[in-house]
């Protein structure tokens, strides 16, 4: 699988990841898309018991925009291994 980022290899923070993408010329809106992928993988594997969090827990909606960045993300991998 080709890397987006070869060098990135070498951070262990997804976020860092992420933003690393910027000196590869990545656009921020797939910067994004790729952080609230992040966000939600998050949310499913901690815990987040908070009594004043508005909303409490990711929806169906949410899930929706989940699934559209990543529909997104794959798109924009795809065309990153053609160029």
């Amino acid at each position: 699988m080709q890397a987006l980022n070869p060098k990135a290899s070498e951070i262990f923070d997804l976020m860092s990841k992420i933003e690393s993408l910027k000196s590869q010329g990545v656009s921020q809106w797939i910067m994004s898309y790729m952080h609230t992928i992040r966000i939600f993988g998050n949310e499913a594997v901690h815990d987040k018991v908070q009594a004043n969090r508005n909303p409490k827990s990711v929806d169906e909606k949410d899930l929706e925009i989940g699934m559209y960045c990543m529909i997104r993300i794959i798109d924009f991998y795809l065309s990153f291994r053609k160029a």
